[in-house]
């Protein structure tokens, strides 16, 4: 009985190592949906000159959940003209993105930010603006990328050892 929880312990740590690795590729894969997403609304707007209500609903349909749900509510809401702003409508629908999109804190604080630099500019500074916010946005993920396999062997590491030394301490 005894080494059969000492065995649950360890498999429990590490399976929360693997699950730490998986979280980091998460994070890298809902970036790389941002990265598009902000992509193609800079195509839409720079070849198809439409609002942005239309622009958010050409460009959902070509995204994943929960971007998909969250260029619609932008669309759906701008359309409603309710005397909000862009900017505000931006950052509560960003505020709004479910835990489970896989950006940190820090990175949709970033993404919120842009809302700030949408709506009220003309064309020209917009598509400079969403550029800008892709090649910062760019950098971010590469250098994630860079670290990322090293970060899943860590943490798979630190889950197998943590399952050990727990293990060992109560044999």
């Amino acid at each position: 009985m005894k080494a059969a929880g000492l065995l649950l312990i360890f498999l429990a740590c590490s399976g929360l190592g693997l699950a730490a690795g998986e979280a980091a590729e998460k994070r890298l894969t809902a970036m790389e949906q941002v990265e598009k997403l902000i992509q193609l609304l800079e195509g839409e707007l720079r070849c198809s000159y439409i609002p942005f209500p239309q622009a958010f609903r050409q460009v959902a349909s070509r995204m994943a959940p929960p971007w998909e749900a969250f260029l619609l509510k932008m669309a759906r809401r701008l359309e409603e003209m309710s005397g909000e702003r862009l900017r505000k409508v931006w950052e509560e629908e960003v505020d709004g993105l479910p835990a489970e999109c896989g950006l940190r804190e820090e990175e949709r604080r970033e993404l919120a930010s842009l809302g700030k630099e949408l709506g009220y500019l003309d064309l020209a500074m917009q598509l400079n603006t969403l550029e800008h916010f892709r090649e910062r946005w760019g950098r971010q993920m590469e250098e994630i990328r860079r670290d990322l396999p090293a970060r899943k062997r860590i943490f798979r590491y630190l889950g197998i050892s943590a399952g050990l030394t727990l293990a060992l301490i109560l044999l």
